[in-house]
């Protein structure tokens, strides 16, 4: 009887430790999902410079940086519309690879390999977004190359906006989305 009840305990302990990974599975997908769909609405409320001559004609291009993908949450990206253009994502390994890109998304663990990669006066009209909802705070700090900051508030994403490194790249953001945004860096407010 004992083994019996052994048995179940164990039947039920496996049950419920695969219901817990299945939720914690489908949890991790949805924050992708997430994150995916901050990539496109914050994009959504950037001008391009015209005269730049970067803009594919038709087309913009995500970039995702050394293994920067989200599987399953990316693939309904592929061909959405952005500024009446056709979002097209790539990955990428190097920065010398990023020449047609318009939106580049890294990770936190690659921001050591970006921000090398770049050189110190690196200005260039690409929309270039950090993911850092890993770390439970945020320090509100400028990164070097980066523009806007996805970081964790509690359970939610929020954003912070280098504006001054958005504005020397000649990149243009609303005000619809800097008033839901932490502005860091230069043109933060004590």
């Amino acid at each position: 009887m004992t083994d019996i009840r052994r048995l179940a305990g164990w039947a039920l302990l496996s049950a419920s430790l695969l219901v817990t990974v299945a939720s914690a599975v489908e949890d991790e997908q949805r924050v992708e999902q997430v994150k995916a769909a901050f990539i496109v609405n914050i994009a959504r409320f950037v001008t391009w410079p015209e005269d730049e001559g970067l803009l594919q004609p038709g087309r913009h291009l995500l970039c995702l940086y050394r293994g920067t993908f989200f599987d399953d949450a990316m693939n309904p990206l592929q061909d959405a519309k952005l500024s009446g253009q056709r979002l097209q994502v790539i990955e990428i390994q190097r920065m010398d690879q990023s020449d047609a890109c318009t939106i580049l998304f890294l990770s936190n663990d690659e921001l050591a390999s970006f921000q090398g990669e770049l050189p110190m006066d690196w200005q260039r009209p690409l929309l270039t977004i950090l993911d850092r909802t890993d770390k439970v705070e945020t320090d509100g700090l400028s990164r070097r190359g980066v523009m806007v900051s996805m970081v964790r508030d509690g359970t939610r994403i929020a954003l912070e906006v280098d504006l001054a490194q958005t504005r020397k790249a000649g990149l243009a953001m609303s005000s619809h989305l800097l008033k839901l945004v932490r502005i860091v860096g230069a043109e933060a407010k004590p």
